[in-house]
């Protein structure tokens, strides 16, 4: 099978594919797609004007999209599951591939309940100082093989449950239940808000160095999450009165 990229609500081709192979069996599992610089452009360009309307989307809205993706994601469980099981070579049942999708779910809905309240940091007869916390734009995620789907919904959620909108590059040893839970989830936000682009390591490197992304969260081997949970806002002071 041939996958494609999504990127701003719709399927999109490369001319160049990768195979992946199932590690248990040998055989050919599919094709993933090999993006460059254009098809990151494109993505990125997607996310950017798609943050003018998401970010202004009411806290509520925000809250139940991040639950129907949950939704989404239990409908889908093991779909998803055995195409992870299938690239990756983790089992089904246990601490598998299963048991992360039941993780994928209950991150989902807990961080779509988060809050951001303002933060007064003083009150008293010299003035008032609040911090707000505003969504910041484009946030480019990079995912490793080991607990792909999971720490994907680590990276995505939070962002946009804050009002960002996201390009995210899976690793290129497990894409391609990446790039079916990224198509399935984004049937439920507007056009653009998330993206997904795969290809070789060099495309991480662009990401990165990409002038348009405003936020970059990754994680290197899976034990050490290199960003915090809800710190997708630039802190706002309100002057004192």
């Amino acid at each position: 099978m041939e996958y494609n990229l999504y990127i701003n609500g719709a399927s999109v081709p490369t001319a160049t594919h990768m195979d992946i192979f199932n590690p248990a069996t040998g055989e050919l599992l599919g094709k993933c797609p090999v993006a460059g610089r254009a098809e990151l452009d494109a993505a990125v360009a997607a996310a950017a004007a798609a943050f003018k309307s998401w970010s202004k989307v009411s806290n509520e809205d925000r809250k139940a999209a991040c639950h129907a993706i949950g939704k989404v994601l239990e409908d889908n469980a093991e779909e998803l599951a055995k195409l992870l099981t299938q690239e990756q070579g983790k089992p089904l049942n246990g601490v598998g591939s299963r048991f992360e999708l039941g993780g994928c779910q209950a991150w989902t809905h807990f961080t779509a309940d988060l809050e951001l309240p303002v933060e007064v940091i003083q009150d008293n007869e010299e003035g008032r100082v609040e911090l707000h916390r505003k969504p910041i734009g484009v946030v480019g995620s990079i995912t490793p093989w080991n607990w792909p789907l999971m720490i994907a919904i680590w990276h995505v959620i939070p962002a946009i449950r804050t009002g960002n909108t996201v390009v995210i590059k899976p690793s290129p040893f497990t894409p391609l239940s990446s790039l079916r839970m990224i198509e399935l989830i984004s049937g439920i936000l507007p056009k653009g808000v998330l993206n997904v682009i795969t290809g070789r390591d060099d495309l991480g490197q662009m990401m990165s160095e990409h002038e348009d992304i405003h936020k970059i969260v990754f994680t290197n081997n899976g034990n050490a999450q290199l960003f915090g949970l809800f710190q997708f806002g630039r802190p706002h002071c309100i002057p004192c009165k």
